[in-house]
């Protein structure tokens, strides 16, 4: 009952659309990372980050991302993690209704990779244009996001989140 009730009033409490230039925002997300290598079976990571945002129009932020990977994958024998993920990124929302919106995100991102095997270990160090969409629900989020897509591997995302807009 304690659950259903903290739920309860997280919706009740969350913001509407109608946010103006100036307002900031804090939000946690978590996710699942698929890590697809040439070569070799796709890793799977889970991933938690951090978001600091700011409007710069009612319907443009500007987000700043930062996280980390929570576990590891392993695959043939060496064993995988997200050691960074971090990203600039510009959303624009498309208001539904007064509680929900539909946004595009357009940025850059960059994500240390680390393979691990008999004690070594290689950091891969990878930056490009990141993309995705997401949803908005409230102050809750569910969200799609293609943060690397270079000539090795791709690194895509599926995540939900909590935003605490600040007024």
């Amino acid at each position: 009952m304690k659950k259903l009730t903290l739920v309860l009033l997280l919706l009740l409490t969350s913001n509407a659309y109608a946010y103006e230039t100036g307002d900031t925002y804090l939000g946690v997300q978590f996710g699942q990372a698929d890590v697809e290598v040439d070569e070799l079976d796709d890793i799977d990571n889970t991933y938690g980050l951090l978001r600091l945002g700011i409007y710069v129009t009612p319907a443009l932020a500007i987000d700043l991302r930062i996280g980390d990977g929570i576990d590891d994958d392993r695959v043939m024998g060496v064993k995988y993690s997200i050691d960074r993920i971090a990203g600039l990124f510009a959303l624009y929302h498309f208001e539904l209704s007064s509680t929900m919106s539909i946004y595009g995100l357009l940025g850059y991102s960059e994500a240390d990779l680390k393979a691990r095997f008999n004690g070594d270990s290689i950091i891969d160090d990878k930056d490009d244009v990141a993309y995705g969409i997401g949803l908005d629900l409230g102050s809750f989020n569910i969200e799609y996001t293609q943060y690397l897509d270079g000539s090795d591997y791709e690194l895509n995302a599926a995540s939900i989140g909590y935003t605490y807009h600040f007024e």
